[in-house]
């Protein structure tokens, strides 16, 4: 008994490959039907060439090899769009927070620098009154003349005793 194609081909339930293989050749069958269709003749069609043919080691293999193609140019296109989808959608959301972003990172930079300027500043600063003192420093880092302000405390007046004498 000869072993049936759909068992040749399609190794288990789960086979994909298999199926896909099979729905090659079932394909190849209805183009061999058609074709004899075609021809408009009465004559029954023999298709015991074509089995036998389907049966031989080379042919199941151009039959899972075109399974394969199948499959891959599905998956490509399947995959190719859910790509287009996934960067159009990608695009869409760097347009709205990319360019906010954008300036959140520069004014972030800016405000860092100059938080970094005022501290270097500040070290500057105390490292050189601590050497020099904070009034010199004063003095040469603003070119200015510091002079000690003196207050006079006036002694309270006596007049109020003077007079009382």
């Amino acid at each position: 008994m000869k072993a049936r194609i759909y068992d040749l081909l399609v190794e288990d339930p789960n086979d994909f490959l298999g199926i896909l293989s099979y729905s090659v050749y079932k394909r190849l069958k209805n183009e061999q039907i058609e074709a004899h269709e075609a021809k408009g003749t009465d004559e029954a069609l023999d298709l015991t060439s074509f089995y036998d043919t389907c049966r031989t080691d080379s042919q199941q293999a151009l039959f899972r090899n075109q399974a394969l193609d199948l499959a891959q140019a599905f998956a490509n296109e399947t995959i190719g769009n859910e790509i287009e989808i996934q960067r159009a959608q990608l695009e869409k959301e760097y347009c709205k927070t990319g360019r906010a972003e954008f300036w959140w990172n520069v004014w972030s930079s800016v405000v860092g620098s100059l938080a970094f300027v005022l501290l270097l500043g500040l070290i500057l600063f105390c490292a050189w009154a601590a050497r020099y003192g904070v009034k010199e420093t004063f003095e040469n880092v603003f070119d200015v003349k510091i002079s000690p302000r003196i207050q006079t405390v006036e002694p309270p007046r006596e007049e109020s005793s003077e007079r009382a004498q």
